[in-house]
């Protein structure tokens, strides 16, 4: 990492005996000038003002005026969650740590909180006039733009689903689940050759990376290289990224022995921070460019989509007037970008004209480690939350009404493969992940712990996690989704807005493998030292983390 900021001093301040006095030092640094000296400082005006340059200078450790940059003082993404968590407390606002990324300034943060315009303190950015889709209007208009804009497909193309597809273009690869579906895909003789799809400077890098990620879940094999093809790209590049004989052999043009003939687009960045506009290229626009190539494809016999939020149906009778508003409101810009794209897909699926080849789109909810080895990727949402309830020794206790979603890996990648190796399917099909209630989760969880938590109401298990973090600091685990469960009364649980998503059919009848997995995936974050007050990723070289394995999941 670099440092914070950077204070140049005529000279060091040294001690009676001639040694660096640091006391002086540190008092020295909190005059630090400006990153930009040209801006004049300027000091709070009112109560509210005075309140955030207080906030802001206890994070920064530095004098703050109302009109300095959060982020050009040094500010970063654990600062982040620290400020709005300090702000949302004093001042009782649901404040965000998008609203601090959006309003960056004390002024821009009181204009924030003031506004009496609820969609443009929830949903709008700093510059709503000039961004692509920050509004719950401007992310419909935004899904419809791209639908019309689709290529005709040629319904002339004739494709032969009586044979399972043998060639395979995979996004994500190198993330939690991706590597998971590489596995799958590779033990099926039918698969002659998987092409990933690799954010990497060489392919050398690349195919270290895949190798990589596949040593951490424990499969690699050797003898698997010949049927893996690493191709270099970036999801948010035209194209992917990839060169124009490459997108050629993607889009079906390089005859029937090259051909792809399944893409499965597992590829994602997952940023509980960013905004749908700075998540749009990655995650909105590489679907829209695979769905257009896959269009007019000849070879194409599958498309597989890997969604979020199994608890919305984007096929829901209410999904633009109802469940997408709520959404947007309560989510961040991943779930924001993923379901726009799930809904593209959607829409565009609908069209008579476009049953040449299947669609799945698989919602997925909260993904663990399976029964045997329980390897869970350290950076996941859910987990952060179990850290959090371990370090306090209580969970959450919500509404029996509340369901989690969630799945085992090996749950997830079956139903991929089982679905693209059917020739039953046809036009669009859905699943989503299977649920269990809260009490089930925590109970599963307890199984693992030497010391069980125990249920607390969510008002004050909110407190005693703000003053956990009040004494661990913002390196504790939870702190960077502390913004996410400070002011919720849904913690992991949700209320379904579903109509015709099914559950995934490999796991009916079956949660009991899935509470062994939960139990298995404890266990082995308690094994690896997740729960300790010391824990970084780097005390382990061998865990999935989306710093340690830039995981496109």
């Amino acid at each position: 990492m670099g440092p914070a900021r950077i204070v140049v001093l005529e000279q060091l301040p040294v001690n009676p005996n001639g040694k660096v006095d640091r006391k002086a030092l540190g008092k020295m640094t909190q005059v630090t000038p400006r990153s930009k000296p040209k801006l004049v400082y300027v000091a709070p005006r009112n109560d509210l003002e005075v309140a955030l340059c207080q906030e802001f200078a206890n994070v920064l450790g530095v004098n703050v005026g109302v009109t300095d940059n959060f982020f050009h003082l040094g500010g970063h993404s654990l600062m982040v969650t620290k400020l709005a968590t300090r702000i949302s407390r004093r001042l009782d606002v649901p404040l965000s740590v998008k609203n601090i990324i959006d309003f960056p300034t004390v002024a821009e943060c009181v204009c924030h909180i003031t506004s009496s315009d609820d969609q443009r303190k929830f949903l709008s950015g700093p510059n709503p006039e000039i961004s692509p889709a920050t509004t719950l209007e401007d992310v419909i208009n935004d899904i419809d733009t791209l639908v019309s804009q689709l290529p005709s497909p040629d319904i002339t193309q004739s494709h032969n689903r009586d044979q399972p597809p043998r060639a395979i273009f995979l996004t994500g690869g190198t993330g939690y689940l991706g590597t998971t579906l590489l596995h799958q895909l590779l033990q099926d003789d039918h698969v002659r050759m998987v092409t990933v799809l690799v954010r990497a400077p060489s392919v050398d890098h690349a195919r270290l990376r895949i190798i990589s990620s596949a040593t951490v879940a424990g499969w690699w094999q050797h003898e698997y290289e010949d049927r893996v093809r690493y191709w270099l790209g970036d999801l948010q590049l035209p194209h992917l990224g990839l060169s124009d004989l490459q997108w050629l052999e993607l889009s079906g043009a390089g005859g029937p022995n090259t051909s792809i003939d399944a893409i499965i687009h597992s590829g994602a960045t997952v940023n509980f921070y960013h905004s749908y506009d700075m998540l749009r290229a990655v995650n909105m626009i590489s679907t829209y460019q695979l769905l257009a190539l896959a269009s007019s494809s000849p070879s194409l016999k599958q498309f597989v989509y890997i969604s979020t939020a199994p608890w919305v149906d984007v096929d829901h009778s209410d999904f633009d007037t109802s469940v997408l508003p709520l959404t947007l409101k309560v989510s961040n810009g991943y779930v924001w970008t993923k379901l726009a794209a799930e809904r593209m897909l959607f829409q565009a699926a609908m069209s008579e004209q476009r049953a040449s080849y299947h669609t799945l789109i698989l919602k997925a909810g909260f993904i663990i480690g399976n029964a045997e080895s329980g390897i869970a990727n350290v950076d996941d949402f859910l987990w952060r939350v179990v850290a959090g309830c371990v370090s306090i020794g209580c969970f959450p206790e919500e509404p029996d009404s509340n369901l989690i979603y969630i799945s085992s890996l090996d749950g997830l990648a079956t139903a991929v493969t089982q679905t693209i190796y059917s020739s039953d399917h046809t036009g669009l099909s859905k699943l989503r992940s299977p649920t269990l209630s809260t009490r089930q989760f925590w109970q599963a969880v307890n199984a693992a712990l030497p010391n069980p938590l125990v249920a607390r109401p969510v008002k004050e298990w909110q407190a005693e996690i703000y003053a956990r973090i009040e004494e661990l600091g913002s390196q504790h685990q939870i702190s960077p989704v502390l913004h996410m469960v400070a002011r919720s009364d849904q913690i992991l649980g949700q209320v379904p807005h579903l109509s015709d998503c099914q559950s995934l059919d490999y796991e009916s009848g079956r949660q009991e493998d899935l509470l062994a997995a939960v139990t298995r995936s404890v266990l082995y974050l308690f094994d690896i030292g997740y729960f300790s007050k010391r824990w970084t990723t780097q005390l382990s070289d061998h865990v999935f983390s989306r710093v340690t394995n830039n995981v496109e999941s």
